[in-house]
């Protein structure tokens, strides 16, 4: 991992997007607020069927893994209207021999959640800021990969110079 790519909770990020006419084009801040684990499946109506396969529920409490929520904000720093994902924000570990790897893929939470293909999407205009909250299910298994990171650049391109990580405090299960 480049270590320079790794930020603090509360330490605002840019974010680019490729541009077929300007290359590399800074779109977006983001800055998480909270991150935390939980056994508990808050607002369980705004889970996606995809986010809750796998999971064993008994009541809202998982059994057999846990939730990792995040609240961040995103604010729009260009001067036109961005389509943000929530899938854009996912969890990487690092192996045995510090080669980044997917945690998990499949964004089971979200305060925007709406039906149908684009149900992770939420607009946002010039100069404005969107308070966001996602969760993602992580089986007991993944715990044992390795430390987890939040990758808030998901869609972005893999040169370093443009990924940018967060450690997770307090990542004891």
């Amino acid at each position: 991992m480049d270590y320079d790519c790794l930020k603090k909770i509360d330490e605002s990020a840019d974010l680019y997007e490729l541009s077929e006419t300007d290359g590399m084009k800074k779109m977006m801040e983001i800055t998480f607020q909270k991150v935390y684990f939980s056994q508990e499946i808050e607002e369980l109506e705004k889970w996606s069927d995809v986010g809750l396969s796998g999971i064993q529920l008994d009541g809202n409490v998982c059994q057999n893994g846990r939730i990792i929520y995040m609240e961040f904000t995103i604010k729009n720093v260009s001067d036109e209207e961005v389509k943000y994902y929530a899938s854009n924000v996912g969890l990487v570990y690092m192996d045995e021999r510090e080669n980044i790897r997917q945690a998990t893929t499949d964004v089971g939470y979200f305060n925007y959640m709406s039906e149908g293909h684009d149900g992770l999407l939420v607009k946002i205009q010039p100069g404005e800021s969107k308070e966001i909250r996602i969760g993602y299910f992580i089986p007991e298994e993944t715990f044992e990969k390795g430390k987890l990171y939040i990758d808030a650049t998901m869609q972005n391109p893999s040169e370093n110079e443009y990924k940018v990580y967060y450690s997770i405090p307090d990542m004891e299960k």
